[in-house]
């Protein structure tokens, strides 16, 4: 893939969890670009669809596309996820996920620089324990980017 790989086909496009939920063909893609079963994406479909029934979910997806083909996406949220994100002022969550033929090609950090500038001024929090070598450099170096 690297080789073959040109940044400028790569396209990043924002869809908002409400319409997402509402849409099964990308709900698919969603769960078929997570890491499957009970990923902390897949349980945040799950709740927010649940949540949907009574008011609209504070969310969105931010996708990756190469050519025709979904290489990856970020969950933005600022849902309490019940789990490890619990929503202050100021702050916003995301999980990445990018499939694994398509990694270190700066994909990833795409979606989080997106996320980033949708949170700013606010700190953006990501969900950094499934890949630590991918997100404590970028912690690093980004403003307002903190390990949940």
């Amino acid at each position: 893939m690297s080789r073959d790989f040109n940044p400028s086909f790569l396209k990043i496009n924002i869809i908002d969890m409400d319409d997402i939920l509402r849409n099964q063909h990308l709900v698919t893609m969603c769960r078929a670009l997570s890491l499957g079963g009970g990923s902390g994406m897949n349980a945040c479909l799950d709740k927010y669809a649940a949540l949907l029934e009574t008011r609209s979910v504070d969310a969105c997806g931010i996708f990756a596309h190469y050519l025709d083909i979904s290489v990856g996406w970020c969950l933005y949220t600022h849902e309490d996820d019940q789990v490890s994100f619990r929503p202050k002022e100021g702050e916003a969550a995301s999980h990445v996920y990018v499939h694994e033929q398509w990694r270190r090609l700066g994909i990833g950090g795409r979606l989080i620089q997106v996320a980033q500038r949708m949170a700013s001024p606010d700190v953006l929090r990501v969900y950094e324990h499934n890949n630590y070598p991918f997100f404590r450099p970028l912690i690093q170096r980004m403003n307002n980017l903190q390990a949940v």
